[in-house]
């Protein structure tokens, strides 16, 4: 990355989020980042819900040793959640455990992932 900004706004038309492709509606709040990475400039509009998934995930990363420089790139924020499933340890249990780690609601994260919650697991 050679730099990147990142900014508060308020859609004034719509946008479709970067990460769950649901629509960011004129009057809402979306992060705004742009910058250079690789030397190529790109810019990117994030819904509220995945800016703080994405974010509480970046500060997951910076302390689970385990995880190493592996952030979630601007995009790629399911696809960074489907590496960490596995055919055994996916659904509801991944969402509660996942949730709990990156400190955000558990229906928060399954609303992005499209994991349907039980009603106690979503209490």
């Amino acid at each position: 990355m050679d730099c990147q900004s990142t900014r508060t706004r308020t859609a004034r038309i719509a946008h479709l989020c970067c990460e769950c492709d649901q629509t960011i509606n004129q009057g809402e709040q979306y992060a705004f980042t742009s910058g250079v990475w690789d030397g190529e400039p790109a810019s990117f509009k994030t819904c509220q819900n995945c800016w703080e998934i994405h974010a509480q995930t970046s500060r997951y990363v910076n302390l689970t040793p385990s995880e190493g420089d592996d952030y979630p790139c601007f995009g790629g924020l399911i696809n960074w959640f489907d590496n960490r499933m596995s055919f055994d340890y996916q659904g509801e249990a991944f969402v509660l455990d996942m949730a709990d780690a990156i400190d955000v609601p558990p229906q928060q994260l399954a609303t992005l992932l499209c994991i349907e919650l039980s009603e106690e697991a979503a209490a």
